[in-house]
């Protein structure tokens, strides 16, 4: 096991908490080789039992263009559907063209219902994991799903065999300058039970206010802005 230094653990944490999603690109391409570093590190999450249920197709150049294209004709369609006007249209497909390259995450559906949960977890952190690995190095990530990553014409595009699914697709670039916003969370003790430690519930509560000493303490870690 790594045991990291209490200033190196503290960037980690700065890491999680600083991240955000990117939602305007400046026109650049990205530094040769970063998005292979970014897949790389994708495939150490965690998979049980090994079964490596991700596959990514990186979308960049002309397929890109193709890809918007489709966007477009795929939002008017649903905008004449849904009787709505195609004000919206030119300005989605523009938005969709900034990233510099999109990274699809897509998986491998294989075995029962349990197995393919497990995979799809699996995957979902894979791209969580390019999403802080990218923020490291100053490229902003857009997570998107919905129609893009569902319409058959998208999966035709893509080249997706039957037994692959879509999780979910990044757009990866550098980001425009001033437009991230600032990151809120609830208090994380809302979403959170203790079982067997009744008689400490309340000492920790109480700690825990105390600029983050308790959970320092329990990291074995010295006092950081971090934790402030």
């Amino acid at each position: 096991m790594v045991r990291l230094k209490p200033e190196e653990a503290a960037v980690v944490f700065d890491l999680i908490h600083a991240r955000r999603t990117v939602y305007r690109f400046q026109p650049m391409p990205l530094p040769a080789g970063v998005v292979e570093h970014l897949i790389e590190a994708a495939t150490w999450a965690p998979n049980h039992r090994m079964t490596e249920p991700w596959r990514f197709v990186v979308v960049e150049g002309v397929a890109k263009e193709e890809l918007a294209e489709l966007r477009g004709e795929l939002a008017r369609r649903r905008a004449e559907r849904e009787g709505r006007g195609l004000d919206r249209v030119e300005a989605q497909v523009a938005e969709f063209r900034e990233p510099a390259v999109y990274l699809y995450l897509v998986q491998q559906v294989e075995g029962d219902l349990v197995r393919q949960r497990e995979d799809y977890a699996a995957c979902a952190i894979a791209a969580y994991i390019v999403q802080l690995a990218a923020w490291s190095i100053g490229i902003g990530v857009r997570w998107g799903t919905g129609l893009m990553a569902t319409a058959p014409e998208v999966r035709r595009q893509l080249g997706l065999g039957d037994n692959q699914e879509i999780v979910c697709f990044l757009g990866l670039g550098v980001p425009s300058d001033g437009q991230l916003g600032v990151g809120r969370r609830s208090d994380h003790l809302r979403f959170t039970r203790y079982l067997g430690r009744a008689d400490q519930i309340e000492p920790a509560l109480a700690e825990l206010a105390d600029d983050g000493a308790w959970l320092a303490r329990g990291l074995g870690l010295r006092r950081h802005p971090c934790f402030n």
